[in-house]
């Protein structure tokens, strides 16, 4: 997530893609779970510090894989990976897919 200097986040944090997403389901008529929009949403309710606690931000050599440290607001951590499951399910659940049933929230 990218955030701007007053805590909004960018909209265009990941250019048309969201965009042409919905355009392709409207055209082919299929359901589309815009996880886009729900993520923006869910974390445009924490100001910018509090939203970082969700994503990959590690101290040096805090994790072998990351010997020196990173700061990224692109990829989630596992609470942050919990939480967006959770909007999935729900999204799946709200477009009553053929799925709704098997998932337990």
């Amino acid at each position: 997530m990218k955030f701007h200097q007053h805590n909004d986040l960018d909209p265009l944090t990941v250019g048309p893609y969201p965009e042409a997403m919905r355009d392709f389901a409207a055209a082919f008529e299929i359901p589309c779970l815009d996880i886009f929009t729900m993520t923006q949403n869910y974390f445009s309710t924490f100001a910018t510090r509090q939203a970082r606690q969700y994503f990959l931000h590690l101290s040096k050599n805090e994790y072998p894989n990351y010997p020196e440290g990173i700061s990224d607001n692109t990829h989630l951590n596992d609470q942050g990976a919990l939480i967006v499951a959770r909007l999935i399910c729900q999204a799946i659940k709200e477009a009553n897919l053929s799925l709704s049933s098997e998932i337990l929230l």
